[in-house]
């Protein structure tokens, strides 16, 4: 109960001087409005200049490679070359960028579009995603894997083949 006379007592003093019966003038209460204004303001800060985000790129792939396996979100046996055609192989990318967005991994076989498969990624400067492909037909093929933004754009690519 005291607290709140206590709110109410200090209310009642910091609003007193805008609600005086009889202001000498609408200047005059204008000039002591714009003084406790500029009490209560703080000094302005120095600001770093902004960059145009059009033109500076908000995602950038920090890692992106082939492996045979994902273990605890990490590629594992990364290679560029395969002697023997593997079941299945795993495009794993690193990912930093400010903003929630969806990458694609293109998969080619001898330039020939063969999987487009698209993953949400969150705002990190460390996200882990990753994509999979059956290795089929079998034989020999020279494979690649592209990142591609949402709007199409290449941001990486890798190559490996198989023999």
């Amino acid at each position: 109960m005291i607290r709140i006379a206590s709110l109410l007592t200090l209310f009642c003093l910091m609003t007193a001087p805008l609600f005086a019966a009889e202001p000498s003038s609408d200047t005059a209460l204008a000039d002591d409005m714009a003084a406790a204004t500029q009490a209560a303001t703080p000094p302005p800060q120095e600001v770093a200049p902004t960059l145009d985000t059009d033109k500076v790129s908000t995602i950038s792939v920090v890692e992106f490679v082939v492996a045979q396996s994902i273990k605890n979100r990490e590629p594992v046996d990364v290679a560029s070359q395969y002697t023997a055609t593997p079941e299945r192989l795993f495009a794993f990318t690193r990912i930093n960028t400010k903003t929630p967005q969806t990458i694609t991994h293109v998969w080619y076989r001898n330039e020939e579009k063969r999987a487009e498969i698209a993953l949400r990624i969150g705002a990190s400067p460390a996200w882990r995603t990753w994509s999979s492909k059956a290795i089929f037909p079998k034989g020999p093929a020279d494979w690649r894997v592209e990142v591609t933004s949402e709007d199409g754009t290449p941001l990486a690519e890798t190559r490996f083949t198989v023999e």
